[in-house]
Parts: structure tokens; C-alpha cells; sequence
């Protein structure tokens, strides 16, 4: 047993050691996402949150940037450090509760599986959401194994710390209670008040969250769920069906029956055999998988939104896999490893070619493609602000927080650009960094892209003198023209509410 131990912390020590060099060598070769510009210029405007999400992707970022500059390695330095960080974490647990086999093959997976695989070289809020989701199911497990108040502390702690990441973190509270629960401690009142005093502390810690909200009449809060819930229609089985088949793209189909499969399996396990690894594994998992799938039948469910249930239903899978597959005939055993070796492969395979397209692409994605053309982008409103604003270097509105983001992160100078609410519309968290009625008199580049069409551009005499629209940029892809850029200079702002 000691020896099979250390064979795999070796191999695990050799599989962190090579994706992380991997993801540093591979995160700066490419340009960043508009999501990731949009959380860089959150950095650019230190808040307590943010309208559309909480800081901390915006801290992680502006973490990598100190270090290495403005540039796409230092924008993502700070996710792929917290994701080897969370992979350690997660093999020291899986190892205690399981075994080194178990601890090994799930990292291995929660590494190489599309969804996990990308989201560690791309920063969004889903990076420290991941990291506290981790330690979140640690630490309830030993609150309740210890029956400790400091751990059911720090488990409030961590909860409150990955609100202040994504709100998704809600979940933690179902999920927690399901386990104590099917756990027997909530016969205790003990360990009521010990919860109870681990959610004031959960509270307490998500303050920067509820001050901003407080201070902006919770405009964050009703965004995303009274907007949430409006956008809700009838039963859609379209939608249903659309959000399974981009399940089963991001997270394997040679994979993804087997994990739905570990989550009704450890949840039987733990019920018959008060098991609590797997009940631990069971409720961290169900209530997020079966959340947004309800949801998809009555509305749109974006592919990285039920991810946090799958983390724990992967481990599940290796462990059933180990405790229920090991013991079978050989035949038997040898067929399920090599489809397992099979579906393992797929999964790195698949990851390897999303890297590669990043600097180097091979893949077909016409308009799709969202990491292309920003630095020709940024090169061409440079020399329009050189020419036309080079008073007012920052008077430039990008239509769409995306275009706003990348010409701010990719135009020499990085710009303090503006977006939508300085023509009439809302502009996310642009609204809350410049009052449009500021700049009344003053001359402004507006920006658009063609798969964010402003039309008809005669509206802009809504809130200019007029207007001169220039040469669109064309973007070009390995397919050939994507689309286009359309730059235009604008006189004589009219500020917003005091157009004719």
C-alpha cells in the first residue's frame, strides 16, 4: 500500500508539474477574451463589486499584472496559479478520504476534461469560485466529521469569499445542509447553532458584495435574478436538449453518462450505507446538476453554469469506478479500462487542439471567433486618437461592453474607453465608471463590430452634432473575412436625456 501511495504521489507531482508548465507557456502566445478585458478593466476600477459580478476575478487579474504587465500572460497568471493550487487541494482530499488511485485519476480528470482544461487559461470569476467551491467541501466535511466550530467558520468563510467571486456560490448552503442532513448531525442542536454561526459568518465575509449593492439600490442582485427570471418562457424542450448537447460537448459524451450516473450511484451509497465521502460527493453535486437543469427547460443555461456540480460527480465516478469495476472478472476489467483510457484520451486530446487554436488556429470558427482581430483593432483607434482626440484620449465608446474592453486593453495608453450608456442603453458595469452628461460638447471615436451591428448609424444624431463614419477594419480568419470593425469620429456630444 506504501509503495502504490508513493507511485502516485509521484505521478501526481509529475502531472501538475507538466500541465502547469503547459498552461504558462501556452496562456501568453494568445490574445485575451473580451470577458477577460472586461474583467481587467473592473481591475482599472477598483470597487467593493461590480454590477455584473463580484471583484475577485478582477483581484486575480490585477495580481498577474503587477508582476508581468498589461499583457494576456499577466491577465491569466493569477487563474492558473489558483488552478494548481486547487488541484493540490483536491488530490490531498480525495487521497485522505479514498486512496492515492482514487486522488490521481480524479485530478487527472478535473485537469484534462474540455470545461476544466480551458477554464484554468482563461480568467473569469469562475477561477477563485472553483478555488472556495474546493475548499468549501472540504471544510464541511471536517466541521462535521470534528463536530468543530472552527471549521464550520471557515466553512462560512469560504463561503462568503466565493460569493464575493460569483453568486453561484449560493449553492454551497443547499448543498452543505443536504449533507448534514443525510449525515443525521441536524438531529443535533449543536451543530444548528454551529451551522447557523458558519452562515453569519458566510454574511459577514460577503460584505464588499452587499455594501455595493446597498450603495447602487441592489442593481447587481435584481440583475441577475428578477432579469433572470424575466427571461424564463414556457416549457422549451429546444433549450432542454441544447443545454444537453453542450454538456456533453464541454465535459465528454464518452464521459458524461458515466458522471450523471456516479451522482444517482453515491447518493444510493450513502443513503444505504451511510457512507459519508460519498454523501459529501452526492450533495455538492445534485442540487447545482439538477438546478440548471430544470432551468434549461424554460431558459437559456450558459455551458460553464452547472460546472461546480460536476466537480464533486467526477471524483464520485473515479471512486465507483475503483471500488465497483476493480474487484470485476478480468475480461470485465480490461474492457472498462480501455474504454476509460479511450474517453481520457478524447478529453486530452480535445484539450490540446483548444491550446494550439489559441496561438496557432486550426479551427474554423468564422464570426465565432472572439479572440481575433483586437490588437489590429487596438492599433487602428490608436492612430484615430492620435489624429482626432489627442486631447481627449479616452473619449472613445466602444458599442457592446466586448469591443469597449478590448480597445481599451489593446489601444496604446489603455484607454478609459466607454460604452453603450453614453448612447441611450444601460452598459452593464460601464454605467457606474462615467456620467455621459460629463462630456456634453466634447468629440468621441465611436466603435462597433458587425456581429454587434448599431444600426441604423443615422441614431447617433440622437446624441451628436454629426457624424463621419471611416473605412471599416476587416478581420480576416483561416476561412478568410469574419467580419468587420466599423470606426466612426463623432462631433459635439448631447450628453444622454437632453436630445431633442
Amino acid at each position: 500500500m506504501e509503495a502504490e501511495t508513493r507511485k502516485y504521489d509521484i505521478y501526481f507531482i509529475a502531472l501538475i508539474a507538466i500541465i502547469l508548465a503547459i498552461r504558462l507557456l501556452v496562456i501568453g502566445l494568445s490574445l485575451i477574451s473580451p470577458q477577460e478585458a472586461y474583467y481587467w478593466n473592473y481591475a482599472q476600477h477598483p470597487d467593493w463589486s461590480y454590477f455584473d459580478h463580484p471583484a475577485a476575478a478582477s483581484l486575480l487579474i490585477k495580481f498577474g499584472t503587477i508582476l508581468f504587465g498589461i499583457n494576456s500572460f499577466g491577465v491569466r497568471f493569477g487563474g492558473v496559479i489558483l488552478s494548481a493550487i486547487m488541484a493540490i487541494i483536491t488530490y490531498l482530499f480525495v487521497k485522505k478520504i479514498f486512496s492515492s488511485r482514487v486522488a490521481f485519476y480524479s485530478t487527472l480528470l478535473l485537469n484534462v476534461i474540455w470545461i476544466f482544461s480551458v477554464g484554468a487559461v482563461i480568467t473569469t470569476p469562475d477561477n477563485p469560485l472553483f478555488f472556495f467551491w474546493v475548499l468549501n467541501i472540504v471544510l464541511i466535511y471536517y466541521a462535521a466529521k470534528n463536530d468543530s466550530l472552527p471549521f464550520y467558520l471557515l466553512w462560512g468563510l469560504s463561503a462568503g469569499l466565493g460569493f464575493c467571486s460569483k453568486y453561484t456560490m449560493v449553492m454551497a448552503f443547499p448543498s452543505a445542509f443536504l449533507y448534514l442532513l443525510i449525515d443525521g448531525k441536524l438531529k443535533q442542536i449543536r451543530t444548528w447553532f454551529y451551522f447557523c454561526l458558519g452562515c453569519l459568518m458566510s454574511l459577514i465575509s460577503a460584505f464588499p458584495v452587499l455594501y455595493w449593492n446597498y450603495l447602487h439600490n441592489w442593481a447587481s442582485f435584481a440583475f441577475q435574478t428578477t432579469r433572470r427570471a424575466q427571461e424564463m418562457s414556457t416549457l422549451r424542450l429546444d433549450m432542454f436538449f441544447g443545454f444537453l448537447g453542450t454538456q456533453l460537448a464541454v465535459i465528454s459524451p464518452f464521459i458524461l453518462p458515466f458522471v450523471i450516473y456516479a451522482v444517482y450511484k453515491s447518493g444510493a451509497i450513502a443513503i444505504r450505507h451511510r457512507d459519508n465521502r460519498y454523501n459529501l460527493l452526492f450533495s455538492y453535486a445534485l442540487p447545482v446538476l439538477l438546478l440548471f437543469t430544470l432551468t434549461s427547460f424554460r431558459g437559456w443555461v450558459k455551458m460553464n453554469w452547472p460546472t461546480l456540480g460536476y466537480y464533486s460527480a467526477i471524483i464520485a465516478m473515479c471512486a465507483i469506478f475503483e471500488d465497483k469495476i476493480k474487484p470485476k472478472p478480468r475480461w470485465m476489467n480490461r474492457g472498462w479500462r480501455k474504454y476509460a483510457l479511450f474517453g481520457v484520451s478524447f478529453s486530452i486530446l480535445l484539450s490540446a487542439l483548444t491550446y494550439i487554436h489559441g496561438f496557432f488556429p486550426i479551427i474554423p470558427m468564422g464570426s465565432a471567433d472572439t479572440t481575433t482581430g483586437w490588437k489590429d483593432l487596438g492599433k487602428i483607434v490608436g492612430y484615430y486618437t492620435n489624429d482626432f482626440i489627442p486631447q481627449t484620449p479616452n473619449n472613445i465608446i466602444g458599442y457592446e461592453y466586448k469591443i469597449a474592453s478590448e480597445a481599451a486593453f489593446y489601444t496604446p495608453g489603455n484607454p478609459d474607453t466607454k460604452s453603450d450608456n453614453f448612447v441611450g442603453e444601460h452598459g452593464l458595469s460601464y454605467r457606474y465608471w462615467a456620467n455621459p452628461n460629463d462630456y456634453i460638447g466634447d468629440d468621441f471615436l465611436f466603435l462597433y463590430d458587425s456581429r454587434h451591428w448599431y444600426k441604423p448609424e443615422d441614431k447617433l444624431l440622437n446624441y451628436f452634432d454629426f457624424y463621419v463614419p471611416e473605412k471599416p477594419l476587416k478581420i480576416y480568419g483561416i476561412t478568410g473575412k469574419m467580419f468587420y470593425f466599423h470606426i466612426i469620429r463623432c462631433y459635439g456630444y448631447k450628453g444622454v436625456g437632453n436630445t431633442k
